[in-house]
């Protein structure tokens, strides 16, 4: 089975899920597919999509951060590394290297509908969790 999508496809600044990263076009495609096998490439190795969810999020992406509406959700997963990432050890698991340091993917539902925001976190130490981000940008998964 898989989810139904928001049409990003009116929003001027969303990127294309095409233009994006393996390991994160393989993680948003887990998602949709509603998937868990270890398919979703890093330089550290396979993984399923369960090891990059990182926490809820009490924020609206689609609004750049702002309240959360009552019947809106928001998840919060690490985006895979990326080699730049993994050989200069900017990543949260150093001794696997799957997990990027930096960038976030939120994944909101609203009614069943979904949709999903690239954000990164701030240049502090890439362990922290402070859950403050950066920009939300919109993906396009339909391109």
């Amino acid at each position: 089975m898989t989810l139904k999508l928001k049409d990003m496809s009116l929003y001027r600044n969303a990127v294309k899920l095409s233009s994006l990263g393996e390991g994160l076009k393989a993680l948003v495609q887990a998602i949709i597919d509603e998937s868990n096998e270890s398919i979703i490439p890093t330089p550290g190795g396979k993984a399923a999509k369960e090891k990059f969810l990182n926490h809820g999020y009490d924020k609206d992406p689609a609004t750049n951060g702002g309240v959360l509406g009552g019947r809106v959700k928001v998840a919060i997963y690490y985006q895979p590394s990326t080699k730049r990432e993994y050989d200069s050890y900017e990543v949260i698991d150093k001794a696997v290297g799957l997990l990027s340091g930096r960038r976030r993917l939120a994944v909101r539902e609203e009614d069943d509908t979904y949709s999903f925001y690239t954000t990164n976190h701030p240049s502090e130490q890439p362990g922290l969790r402070t859950n403050v981000y950066g920009v939300f940008t919109p993906i396009d998964p339909a391109k």
